[in-house]
């Protein structure tokens, strides 16, 4: 991965991860480590380069960085992985013997099943989120909050709905037990989302390319 695509998500973290952990302690010490693990890794993520995924661990770890009252090493480490299981061909023993087993049970708690959307499915994911150790909750608030901003170039109208139900249905209501401070930024998202319905993004980049030559 070339890690200097990646320096402004990354230095809005170190700073964040300063603020929590004084450099030079261990707590520092090991989310760095897991910082260069993950930008090391070769993401399989659709068309996207592992650079411009890396961009999202490091906001969502930043995110939680910067807003959470109490927040431990593990919980960073945990958002700098949490799709790793999932996108790339990392294994579970491989984190486990890494980062330990508490790392390990909290990634496996966030893969999530895509083909499985309904109500039942989860209920249970959901329920094992908030179950699991180190932050896992908190690491999914912060995950959807990032992501919810793309939902829509997404073409799928079912899709989007249905991505948009489960913030309201499931996230915010772990976001107000768990982090409290994002409810209110998760919910003008979603309402914001929903009014909008789908863009285009090649539209998109192209008004704001012209935007920015004004």
């Amino acid at each position: 991965m070339d890690a200097s695509k990646s320096d402004t998500a990354l230095r809005l973290f170190q700073e964040a991860l300063d603020v929590r952990f004084p450099p030079n302690e261990g707590g520092h010490s090991r989310v760095l480590k897991a910082g260069e693990f993950a930008m090391a890794i070769d993401y399989e993520h659709g068309n996207i380069p592992a650079w411009v995924y890396m961009n999202h661990p490091l906001r969502v770890a930043s995110m939680i960085a910067r807003v959470a009252p109490e927040v431990s090493e593990e919980t960073l480490v945990v958002a700098l992985l949490h799709n790793v299981l999932e996108v790339s061909k990392i294994t579970y023993e491989e984190i486990q013997n890494l980062f330990g087993e508490p790392v390990a049970l909290a990634l496996r708690a966030l893969t999530i099943d895509r083909k499985r959307k309904d109500q039942s499915y989860l209920k249970v994911y959901y329920s094992r989120i908030e179950a699991a150790p180190v932050g896992c909750a908190m690491v999914k608030v912060a995950d959807k909050l990032d992501n919810i901003y793309m939902i829509c170039f997404n073409p799928s109208q079912i899709t989007r709905v249905s991505y948009l139900d489960e913030i309201d249905e499931w996230v915010i209501p772990l976001a107000s037990r768990v982090v409290p401070q994002l409810v209110t930024r998760l919910e003008e998202a979603s309402t914001v989302m929903r009014e909008l319905g789908f863009l285009n993004r090649d539209t998109e980049l192209e008004m704001a390319k012209k935007d920015a030559t004004l």
